[in-house]
């Protein structure tokens, strides 16, 4: 579950507790960061061109199920899978100028369901500029049982925009 920046130079990813990772907590997943600190030669190069993997701190992280990391393109914002209030939601959390993260929250309902949710996939879709994919198990129509399913949403003015179903 990697997710790049731009530049090529910090990857976030999720590690499993079954990693034998004591810095996982309980027994789920948690995010973690490395960055490239030898940027000559061939991508990705080898593991000594990176830091050592550092668990995300506890404003991203939770004693839940924390995985799917997707950062935005210019590096500051990261879109993440959780279970914390039970059911799977898309949080985000934004990274500060002095390096540190904003304490994590849940998507909107707009996006959000009470059913399961997961995160981000690409940001801006061709011909659909500002706009995101994520995968759904939510009923197509009132009464109908869930099913998976690709949805877009959108922020316009800093508002999320109602999901709908991609078709």
């Amino acid at each position: 579950e990697p997710t790049i920046t731009a530049d090529g130079n910090t990857i976030y990813f999720a590690r499993f507790a079954g990693s034998g990772d004591k810095r996982v907590l309980g027994t789920t997943t948690d995010i973690f960061v490395t960055h490239r600190i030898r940027q000559t030669g061939e991508w990705p190069g080898t593991g000594a061109d990176w830091t050592p993997p550092e668990r995300l701190p506890d404003t991203v992280n939770s004693d839940s199920i924390d995985q799917e990391p997707r950062i935005t393109p210019d590096g500051k914002t990261l879109y993440f899978m959780s279970r914390r209030s039970g059911n799977p939601d898309i949080w985000v959390t934004q990274k500060q100028p002095n390096g540190e993260w904003m304490a994590a929250q849940p998507l909107p309902s707009a996006v959000n369901s009470p059913h399961i949710d997961h995160c981000f996939m690409p940001f801006n879709l061709p011909g659909a500029p500002e706009t995101s994919v994520f995968l759904s198990i939510r009923p197509r129509e009132a009464g109908a049982p869930p099913t998976p399913d690709l949805y877009t949403t959108r922020m316009d003015k800093g508002v999320w925009q109602p999901a709908k179903r991609y078709e």
